[in-house]
């Protein structure tokens, strides 16, 4: 035991003990950083872009009661065509093959 004490104290005699030291001090912080900042710049630029999207959403939402009462007229005007072409395409699924609008009349 006493051999691998010598040994220890005569390879860290003077200035490699330094150097040692110098070396723990200056890698572990680089070490940290690298091992738990590895994709950190994409989670922040995300975050970044999602709150940039936010903020001009924010800016194209109407400011007015009559801009919000247009949408909501053009909304519902929507819904409703939507509705009328549903229809119409199941009443053409439902009519029997063969008939037409000219024949009916």
């Amino acid at each position: 035991m006493s051999t691998l004490r010598a040994r220890f104290n005569r390879m860290f005699a003077g200035g490699n003990l330094e150097l040692v030291r110098f070396s723990f001090y200056l890698l572990f912080p680089i070490g940290f950083m690298y091992y738990f900042g590895i994709g950190l710049e994409e989670d922040i630029e995300k975050q970044y872009i999602a709150q940039l999207k936010r903020e001009e959403e924010r800016k194209n939402m109407p400011q007015t009661d009559e801009e919000w009462a247009r949408l909501l007229v053009q909304g519902r005007e929507a819904k409703l065509q939507n509705m009328k072409n549903r229809i119409m395409m199941q009443e053409l699924r439902n009519r029997p093959a063969g008939t037409s609008d000219s024949q009916s009349n």
